[in-house]
């Protein structure tokens, strides 16, 4: 491995020259928009159904169609800041910030007709509130949610069981995806028929394998300057997918950062949209890594600025919170890591550990995944934390939520625009992927306490920055480096494809194919 490994540093020297697109929403050249076309977008992994409440819909793998089929209540701006969806005002109504009341837009439509109202908002949130299981977006939403009162015909109050400064954002995510009544039957999964209010309507779905969509001309908003139709195809391999991008099976693409030399050698453009996506290790605390030195001792054994370099191309950079450095909840006062193996040997022996300690890792089993986790297996291994993985299909990562199938994960984070949801999902008591639950009790306290601010108040980031540095003092969760999302495309093609904060992956609803470039469906 220490081979291999070496030589894909020297190769990331070689393209750190970056990459075509990455700051603009406009593709270069970019032509006339056609209103005809049909776009085809190869992603990495697909979806086994089309629920917004199915746990692995939850993961930014699944989310393309999802944005597609599904308007939300709310939506973000490409700051992160709220913006109006189906609901044109919002906003609490009492001081202690437990009712939250929403207008709803006049005159809005689903794809098979039926009108949105107060009383389909009202079954859309009971329904999900009566799941049994969903994905955490969608869980840790509304389990706060007390009551759904119905005002008027468009106007609805959600009453919460405990502050959530942060429920704004909940709408604009998943939690606020709207089915149509004709489809609140109680079915979920593969017998849920995917009817929302988005700007596409789905034509058919084939599970973990192809979803085709036609544009819905009565979206609120308009048909804008969308392609006719929008059809999403799963290839987890990275070279299947750019030998059918470059083969004219497709006219934009998921590509791998290792692959940016051969696409931009090969004519295409590549645009690396910047998220708040990172590599992350998620810990099951519950067995050898409830010992705190043990979990700085992974901190300290790796060499995220290796492995950034090596496999990420020039397009991740190391980090080590899991709020990035230039954002405003970052804790400069946070323990640092830098790589120290002679450190982390210190307190795996300071843990009862000094002949090492063996961990149990689910892996997902797509390139990026098997490659990153290799580097990292081999750099635990000079420390002495011996790596045994479980290899998985990365649309099984839901079932990490047991707590008892090993010890370690690692995730491609898509992030949260609050930070609220980030903490709770990521480290909270009853977070997805921290199954036994936050690391101590001083985390605990602190995520409640931002919950109790305004998202207006000062104080709420004070306290955003003291969760973030207990989070990363006490090794919650382990973050390697950040991620980009790669996309190639034939120059002048694609336009506005830029990412949704709230998520890893684009919205969609904006992006458009230029003349010329349509793909035979």
């Amino acid at each position: 491995m220490r081979i291999r490994f070496a030589a894909l540093v020297a190769a990331a020297a070689l393209m750190l020259t970056g990459c075509g697109g990455g700051d603009s929403g406009d593709s270069q050249g970019a032509s006339k928009p056609d209103t005809n076309a049909n776009m085809v977008f190869l992603d990495a992994a697909g979806n086994l159904d089309l629920d917004p409440a199915s746990v692995q819909n939850d993961s930014s793998f699944g989310q393309s169609v999802l944005f597609a089929i599904y308007e939300r209540l709310l939506t973000m701006s490409g700051e992160g800041e709220i913006e109006p969806g189906l609901a044109t005002e919002w906003g609490f109504v009492d001081g202690d910030l437990t009712q939250f009341e929403m207008t709803l837009r006049k005159g809005v439509t689903f794809h098979d007709g039926a009108k949105l109202t107060a009383d389909v908002v009202k079954a859309n949130l009971e329904r999900y509130k009566a799941l049994t299981t969903a994905g955490p977006t969608i869980k840790d939403g509304v389990e706060n949610i007390a009551a759904v009162e119905v005002i008027d015909e468009h106007k609805i109050l959600i009453k919460l069981v405990e502050p959530d400064s942060g429920v704004a954002f909940r709408f604009a995510m998943q939690l606020g995806m709207m089915i149509s009544p004709n489809s609140l039957d109680g079915s979920s999964g593969l017998d849920l028929d995917p009817i929302g209010a988005g700007p596409y309507s789905m034509e058919s779905f084939k599970p973990n394998d192809t979803t085709v969509m036609k544009r819905f001309d009565d979206f609120w908003d308009g048909p804008g300057n969308r392609p006719a139709t929008f059809t999403v195809k799963y290839m987890s391999d990275d070279q299947t997918r750019m030998n059918a991008l470059k083969s004219g099976q497709a006219n934009v693409s998921l590509v791998a950062a290792r692959q940016i030399a051969d696409a931009e050698a090969s004519g295409l453009e590549v645009k690396a949209n910047a998220t708040a996506s990172s590599w992350m290790i998620t810990l099951n605390t519950s067995g050898v890594l409830n010992d705190v030195k043990v979990r700085q001792a992974m901190m300290y054994a790796l060499d995220r600025e290796s492995l950034a370099k090596a496999l990420s191309f020039g397009t991740s950079e190391p980090t080590t919170q899991l709020f990035l450095k230039d954002g405003p909840y970052y804790s400069d006062d946070a323990a640092k890591y830098d790589h120290d193996p002679e450190k982390a040997k210190k307190l795996l022996a300071e843990a009862g550990h000094s002949d090492g300690v063996t961990i149990s890792w689910m892996l997902g089993n797509s390139p990026e995944y098997t490659q990153l986790g290799e580097a990292i297996q081999e750099q635990f291994a000079e420390v002495g934390i011996t790596v045994e993985f479980k290899v998985i299909d990365i649309s099984q990562f839901g079932i990490y939520t047991s707590g008892d199938v090993g010890d370690i994960m690692m995730v491609r984070y898509g992030g949260r625009a609050d930070p609220l949801q980030a903490l709770e999902v990521m480290v909270g008591d009853n977070a997805t992927w921290s199954p036994a639950g936050a690391v101590t009790p001083k985390l605990s306290e602190l995520i409640a306490e931002i919950a109790g601010y305004p998202d207006s108040d000062p104080a709420r980031v004070k306290s955003v920055k003291a969760a973030a540095k207990e989070a990363t003092d006490q090794v919650a969760t382990i973050p390697i480096m950040t991620r980009a999302n790669i996309f190639a495309f034939e120059p002048g093609c694609i336009q506005n494809l830029e990412p949704y904060l709230g998520a890893g992956s684009p919205d969609w609803r904006d992006v458009v194919v230029g003349e010329g470039c349509s793909v035979t469906k």
